[in-house]
């Protein structure tokens, strides 16, 4: 074997010494976190392929687009303990110095589930649900991400950067979005079924990808594009639509394709479109907004009519395309994405006075709701007994929110969204972004918000308490598996309420605890969410149940939280105790 002269080698050398210098952390951007939860590290040379590790624990790294040697993102792993940790980053030239950092259980803050930090500054399209009750969400940045109903990161899948795109689900639980031109059928554990590109060069996909009734999957690109096609659950072209179309908008940002039981609808470059799902245009109309430059959302009543803005107005066509009626005034205002309940009480805020109309499928006004900031997307619940609105001040201190009004128009509780350290010298409140996404039981809306351009990606997802009881995680496994925790009842005054514990060790004491504040404390194996502030000891019965009943007490305030949470005494549990998950009470 021959030696390189020592000159040649001692040059290579001291070259892959300069190409591979140790990373150095400099700051975390939390010094507490969550499971799932996201952080950013900064320093120096970094590397996108290198690896982050909590006291040896792999976290899940997500790349940032583009070569980045002074910042990296993780995930925290569901599989962490809880307690102090210590962050480093190892890469081919070695391992960081180390920062501190804290892990600590999810818990809920008053209505507030969950918060889920999305790898990007903008969020604008609802996620979509599973039929496990699975959230995919989508961010600007191209993550696709699956979130548990208890707010664990599942997976990420990153395409694209792309602002347009929907992401909707099928009916076998098949994920649809798109990149650029191409059409993504994600399975739900994360894989890529196929992709469709649309063969005529063009600017992306405009409006869709989503899921008709029939189940196969409508889509609008940029012209000089395909314009509108349809794909079957396999990704086999249906047909494309007229060569007529030409869909150039300026400043589009993409739009859901809604749908009546017959019909998909969607406005694009000032154009309402409406086909059948054979490809045959029902009916097409000029429009005109005030948002300049987007088209207005589309909205389907229950028979079949559709909504749409024009210059201020609200516009409402039957299924054949005949105008029925305008609302409001002309000009002076614009219209935010409307939504219609399934009694076709159409829901729209106007600019004006920042007010929340409620109106009749007539085109005749129900009510009116006046508030003080800006009111942003209203959705409404599929039992149309509420609806949600994100609202917002105008300067970035000014308060953010969450606002659910019921079916009268009076509003019933908020969610002040909490202020974020974005900086270490910058703070603010993220602003609503676009539509919620209900649970199909009104039990749960998931909401998104975003903050500035300069906050360095953060956009969030919220998942909100609506019904007044609401099972958490937590639960400890003993010798019967998962004791299980329910309640039900409205918690109203005198009214009847019912804790069933279930699968539980027979004839062990149970303690059940409560407490008005979630304390979210490593204990025992497990974790106590309770606050407790009140502890009952009671017996497991043969069959493994612990029932109380009870009228719930007067004098409660609204709003008021009660956490409760069982502990049973259980040689299998791993100190020796099980647990059941917790509950989240929320007196209307």
């Amino acid at each position: 074997m021959r030696l390189l002269p020592t000159s040649l080698a001692l040059v290579l050398a001291s070259g892959l010494a300069l190409a591979a210098d140790p990373p150095v952390l400099d700051t975390i951007d939390y010094d507490t976190l969550t499971r799932s939860g996201r952080f950013m590290v900064t320093g120096s040379n970094l590397d996108q392929a290198g690896q982050i590790h909590l006291d040896g624990t792999p976290a899940i790294v997500w790349p940032i687009p583009g070569t980045n040697a002074v910042a990296m993102v993780g995930y925290v792993p569901e599989t962490i303990g809880y307690g102090p940790k210590t962050v480093t980053v190892t890469t081919a030239g070695g391992t960081s110095n180390g920062l501190p950092v804290t892990i600590v259980p999810r818990k809920p803050q008053g209505r507030q589930l969950w918060r889920f930090l999305m790898n990007n500054q903008l969020m604008i399209w609802r996620p979509t649900l599973g039929s496990d009750g699975t959230i995919y969400a989508r961010s600007q940045a191209g993550d696709v991400t699956a979130i548990s109903p208890g707010g664990a990161r599942l997976w990420s899948l990153q395409l694209g950067a792309d602002l347009t795109p929907q992401i909707d689900i099928g009916p076998d639980d098949t994920i649809y979005t798109a990149d650029d031109t191409t059409v993504y059928a994600i399975a739900p554990d994360g894989t890529v079924q196929w992709t469709y590109t649309d063969p005529a060069p063009n600017q992306g996909v405009i409006a869709g990808p989503n899921v008709g009734p029939d189940g196969n999957i409508y889509v609008v690109t940029h012209t000089p594009g395909t314009g509108i096609f349809s794909l079957d659950p396999d990704g086999n072209l249906r047909w494309s639509g007229p060569d007529t179309l030409l869909y150039g908008p300026w400043g589009q940002i993409g739009q859901e394709i809604v749908f009546s039981d017959t019909q998909l609808h969607f406005c694009v470059d000032d154009i309402v479109e409406s086909f059948d799902f054979d490809g045959n245009r029902v009916f097409q109309d000029v429009t005109v907004t005030q948002s300049f430059g987007n088209c207005p959302q589309v909205a389907v009543g229950p028979n079949g009519d559709s909504y749409v803005e024009e210059w201020g107005q609200l516009r409402s066509y039957d299924s054949d395309g005949n105008l029925q009626w305008k609302a409001f005034g002309v000009g002076g205002s614009y219209l935010r994405y409307p939504d219609v309940g399934t009694d076709g009480t159409i829901y729209a805020q106007r600019n004006v006075f920042n007010t929340l109309w409620a109106v009749h499928p007539d085109g005749s006004t129900k009510w009116t709701y006046n508030h003080p900031y800006t009111l942003l997307h209203p959705s409404v619940a599929p039992d149309d007994e509420q609806l949600v609105i994100g609202g917002a001040g105008v300067g970035l201190e000014e308060p953010r929110f969450f606002l659910a009004i019921d079916a009268d128009g009076t509003p019933l509780w908020s969610v002040d969204l909490p202020l974020e350290q974005w900086d270490e010298f910058t703070a603010g409140f993220p602003t609503p972004q676009g539509r919620g996404r209900w649970a199909p039981d009104s039990s749960v809306v998931y909401t998104m918000a975003s903050g500035p351009a300069w906050s360095g990606g953060h956009s969030y997802l919220y998942a909100l308490q609506v019904e007044p009881i609401h099972e958490l995680e937590h639960a400890l496994a003993g010798s019967t598996g998962l004791p299980r925790l329910a309640g039900t009842g409205t918690l109203e005054a005198g009214s009847p309420t019912t804790l069933a514990l279930t699968q539980a060790l027979p004839g062990a004491k149970a303690w059940m605890v409560a407490g008005t504040s979630a304390l979210g404390t490593p204990f025992e194996g497990g974790v106590l969410l309770p606050n407790p502030d009140v502890v009952m000891l009671r017996t497991v019965d043969p069959t493994g149940a612990v029932t109380l009943a009870f009228s719930w007490p007067g004098g409660v305030a609204p709003e008021t939280n009660l956490y409760v949470q069982a502990w049973i005494e259980d040689p299998a549990g791993p100190t020796g105790w099980a647990a059941s998950n917790a509950l989240s009470l929320v007196t209307p």
